[in-house]
């Protein structure tokens, strides 16, 4: 996660001159600057990132097709080793 600047100082100054109590614009500076650090924020960097890393139809609709190949070659090899076992089990 990338980190996020953010100047407590000048937040809470802008607050002030707003209008706001000084104890409330401290709190509220608290609360934000915490909010901030939390583990939940992602930045743009970080969801570009996801974006480029995640699959597309297209790389799933391959896959899928190479599924598919890989069941027949599967069940080809289980009906060539398993019927010759199976004759000779039943035909002497």
């Amino acid at each position: 996660m990338t980190t996020i600047t953010f100047d407590t100082l000048e937040f809470a100054e802008e607050l002030k001159a707003a209008g706001i109590p000084d104890e409330q614009a401290k709190a509220q500076t608290r609360a934000l600057s915490r909010a901030l650090e939390s583990k939940g924020l992602a930045a743009q960097y970080d969801v570009e990132r996801v974006r480029r890393d995640m699959a597309t139809k297209d790389d799933i609709a391959k896959l899928d097709k190479e599924l598919a190949i890989i069941k027949w070659m599967l069940a080809l090899v289980i009906v060539v080793t398993v019927i010759p076992a199976l004759k000779s089990l039943f035909i002497p």
